[in-house]
């Protein structure tokens, strides 16, 4: 496991800015002052260090406060390469959903909103402890949009996404 002092040894964090940077030679493309890390597929950027890789986000959490984070580290932004020390915070599995960006397979383009065909409406829901709560039917999306909004910011607090 990664130790805080050979993290500081190894690698430099701008907290304001979300970079590593490498302080030390590690190989040809990773020089001391180059950037650490690639990023992958999913957007994170991760860096390799004594044979494991680390989610940059969760490096820098244990670069600034020490200690290896024991949930999720959250983007508050939803921008997963924004690795500002600003923009992260701690969260659980449901908290980090909550702050997730919409669904590609969501069509109605807000969160907690989707068409009731057997209505004719607008139906606005809330996903509560796994289980799916009705908010009510509406004419308009945006009032369907505002019903969740409301709910959304009772139930999720600061992780609350109208997305």
């Amino acid at each position: 496991m990664l130790t805080h002092g050979r993290l500081r040894e190894l690698l430099r964090y701008n907290k304001h800015t979300g970079v590593f940077t490498w302080r030390v030679y590690r190989s040809w493309n990773a020089r001391a002052g180059d950037r650490a890390g690639s990023i992958e597929k999913n957007g994170y950027r991760t860096l390799y260090i004594d044979g494991a890789n680390y989610y940059a986000s969760r490096l820098a959490w244990f670069y600034v406060t020490g200690a290896w984070p024991k949930v999720l580290v959250d983007h508050k932004n939803q921008t997963v390469g924004d690795d500002r020390f600003r923009n992260l915070r701690l969260a659980t599995k449901f908290q980090n959903s909550c702050n997730s960006k919409l669904q590609s397979r969501n069509t109605s383009g807000y969160r907690g909103v989707s068409w009731f065909k057997q209505g004719n409406k607008w139906r606005a829901y809330i996903v509560i402890a796994g289980k799916q709560l009705s908010l009510g039917l509406f004419d308009d999306i945006e009032a369907a949009h505002q019903a969740y909004c409301k709910a959304a910011k009772a139930f999720h607090g600061e992780f609350y996404s109208h997305g």
